[in-house]
């Protein structure tokens, strides 16, 4: 019986041996991975930086709503940060993420399978091969580079989505009890929440609602419901997700926009076409366990040949299988959906791909179906083969096990073998040049040459992606970014700082152009692998800047970084207006405090931020923020794009002091002293959203506590 209790664990934890060789680095402080995965250097200082949904120094320095990473980093920052405490090195930190997503993706994955089958009464035997199905699918992120080169955040919704699948299924056969339908959507709502790291991919997050909701109507139409509960269902489910992820989806939806940015963006990462990200996802490579395609590898074809084996075995299953009907046409039915959209517009139905594409924006954000789906078509398959150990045949069980373990070793040794960590060092210029533009109290920077997706020179590049650097974990200033390439989409304020950096080029005076968009400092770097014609420009630049009149100092960092100063009447404020600033303070991000003297009706007032129209002015309390929004009760103020990129507003000062009178008061002169806020309104949404996201997670840990206690009793 304690063997029967403790096999799975130990094998689990036998399995985490692949984790090992990675040990061998150590000596490297920092690391990168072949993902979009970059080491944080500060997991607490980050975390609190990314409770804004507005980050101006994101994006190439042009800023934008940000209220995604709210939900893609927050719970694995909040994991790199208890890691942190406990003194493990980044390194360490890292391999127990991996460890830790492995693990619980494991026991998810066996918890699902075991629920299927009487625990009591399975033998040994029966156990152990429910543990090899488990580490088969905890593996599938790896071995179809899910992880590498693509998304090492969102291997948590693999992990909990067995867990996710077991609490649809309850919900299904449990229809008509109540408080068991409540206990199960509890516990849904929870995993949900915790999800918000993947769901920051919208299209992932769209994907995975549309499974859900066809997985109901699936069992609406295979008669196990009726119709209206099935709708039942799916309201219960769509409040489940929205409600667990409101905190950061209502700020994020706010902004229009940024969908349509998502939408180029993931355009312009496979290559401006679906075709390229899809070319080689055929049949063949999808069923044998690389629907991106065989990169030439060790175990490659040894691979191959065993997954066919277990399709073959699926079969077999199917048209065998005489109980649990519903589980078999379910997840078949998965499967062939699953095919279909991770073939994109591969024959024999790119037609109607096609026109799904073209229709719904969640699938072009998706950008990669194969590496982000693969692993829903392992835990379908998986399903059906392990439904297949009910048939009595003491030969199909045999082959199965054989099959599987197998199969489990040669994915061990080919992750070992193939799956890196690139670890680099950040050289001490980096922190040395923060430290400098600090105390510099440097506002903004115009940061040279462009990325260009050139590969920075002290080690492997970072990502396959191209323009992804790391000084933004490590200065907080805002970057201006120069784009001469397709990874940027043009908007104002990006043509704005391209006009000032090729008069730099001409050697013309960019002081008022500095000014107008508050550049403190030019930042010429070195430390990148140029291509001859940027070097060349490079040279040009920097040979300006040393003779240019504009400039004050120029301070150099090891041959990383040429820090040039402007002269102070060439740098203006973040906040200028036509009557006498006494006071800014920047409270955060998204929010700035403001006092004036004036003697005007009306106050013309330039905020030096890329213009969205989700920039307002208030007195500073977000409740009576949101009520002036809803109620539209802004007639004092007109809000509209100045110097070309920036926000300009027009402040009627008696209506502004009439709806706020404790922010105004008179002075001598006929003065009046005005306080007032520049606030980025969605940053009051997400306040409150994630109040009702708050108390929406402690109902459901109550509801939960509360039934278990009952239970006991």
């Amino acid at each position: 019986m304690k063997i029967r209790k403790y096999a799975p664990l130990l094998i689990f934890l036998s399995s985490i041996v692949f984790f090992l060789p990675f040990l061998k680095n150590n000596q490297f402080n920092y690391i990168s991975s072949q993902g979009d995965y970059v080491a944080v250097i500060d997991p607490f200082k980050t975390l609190l930086r990314n409770v804004y949904v507005f980050r101006s120094d994101l994006y190439n320095g042009t800023g934008d709503n940000t209220a995604n990473l709210l939900g893609l980093y927050s719970p694995y920052l909040v994991l790199m940060y208890l890691l942190s405490l406990i003194k493990l090195s980044q390194l360490f930190q890292t391999i127990s993420i991996i460890a830790i997503l492995y693990l619980v993706s494991c026991l998810s994955m066996f918890l699902y399978l075991k629920s299927k089958k009487e625990i009591n009464k399975l033998s040994i035997l029966e156990i152990f091969t429910l543990c090899l199905y488990s580490i088969l699918y905890s593996f599938s992120p790896y071995f179809v580079n899910l992880f590498s080169p693509g998304h090492f955040l969102f291997i948590i919704l693999s992990a909990v989505f067995p867990l996710v699948q077991l609490m649809i299924e309850s919900t299904i056969s449990k229809i008509h009890n109540k408080e068991n339908i409540l206990i199960d959507f509890s516990k849904i709502t929870l995993l949900l929440f915790l999800l918000g790291t993947p769901f920051g991919n919208l299209g992932v997050m769209g994907i995975f609602y549309a499974l859900i909701v066809g997985e109901y109507l699936l069992a609406w139409v295979s008669n196990q419901i009726k119709f209206f509960e099935a709708i039942k269902l799916i309201i219960y489910f769509s409040v489940s997700i929205v409600l667990a992820n409101l905190w950061w989806l209502a700020p994020m939806l706010l902004t229009i926009g940024n969908i349509t940015s998502l939408v180029n963006q993931s355009r312009l990462t496979i290559g401006g076409s679906i075709d390229y990200a899809t070319r080689n996802s055929t049949m063949l490579n999808i069923i044998s366990g690389f629907p991106e395609g065989i990169v030439f590898i060790k175990f490659s074809v040894i691979i191959q040949f065993f997954f066919v084996l277990l399709i073959c075995l699926a079969i077999i299953s199917i048209i065998k299988h005489k109980k649990n009907n519903f589980v078999i046409i379910n997840a078949l039915a998965l499967l062939l959906i699953l095919v279909f959209v991770t073939k994109g517009p591969n024959n024999p139905f790119g037609s109607i791909f096609d026109f799904l594409y073209s229709k719904f924006g969640i699938l072009q954000i998706l950008r990669r179906p194969a590496s982000k789906l693969y692993w829903i078509f392992i835990f379908f398959l998986v399903s059906i083969i392990s439904s297949a150990s009910q048939i009595k045949n003491k030969i199909f069980v045999k082959v199965n096990i054989l099959f599987l373990l197998t199969l489990d070793i040669i994915l061990v040794l080919y992750t070992t073998n193939f799956l890196k960590l690139f670890p680099f060092n950040i050289p001490t210029s980096y922190f040395e040049s923060k430290d400098y533009l600090l105390s510099q109290n440097a506002q903004k920077i115009l940061l040279l040459p462009d990325l260009g997706g050139q590969s920075p020179n002290y080690g492997s590049q970072l990502n396959y992606h191209i323009g992804v650097d790391f000084l933004s974990q490590i200065w907080i200033q805002k970057k201006y970014i120069p784009s001469n390439s397709n990874w940027s989409i043009a908007d104002d304020e990006t043509n704005t700082v391209n006009n000032l950096y090729n008069n730099i080029l001409l050697k013309q005076n960019i002081c008022e152009q500095a000014k107008d968009l508050n550049i403190s400092h030019i930042i010429i770097r070195n430390d990148l692998m140029l291509s001859s014609s940027n070097e060349i420009l490079l040279n040009q630049i920097e040979t300006t800047l040393n003779d240019a009149k504009y400039i004050k100092t120029k301070k150099q960092f090891s041959d990383d970084f040429i820090i040039y100063s402007l002269k102070d009447n060439c740098v203006g404020g973040i906040i200028t207006a036509n009557s006498k600033i006494t006071s800014v303070v920047n409270v955060n991000p998204t929010k700035y405090k403001v006092e004036l003297l004036t003697e005007n009706d009306s106050i013309n007032l330039e905020f030096r931020e890329k213009f969205v129209n989700t920039w307002t002015i208030s007195s500073g309390n977000w409740i009576n923020n949101i009520y002036r929004l809803i109620t539209k009760k802004q007639l004092y103020k007109e809000h509209s794009e100045v110097l070309g990129y920036a926000n300009g507003f027009l402040i009627n000062v008696g209506q502004y002091c009439s709806d706020n009178p404790n922010e105004c008061s008179k002075e001598k002169n006929n003065e009046t002293r005005i306080t007032l806020f520049i606030e980025y309104w969605p940053q009051s949404i997400f306040y409150m959203c994630l109040i009702f996201s708050g108390i929406t997670v402690s109902a459901c840990i109550v509801i939960i506590f509360i039934t278990n206690k009952k239970r006991i009793k």
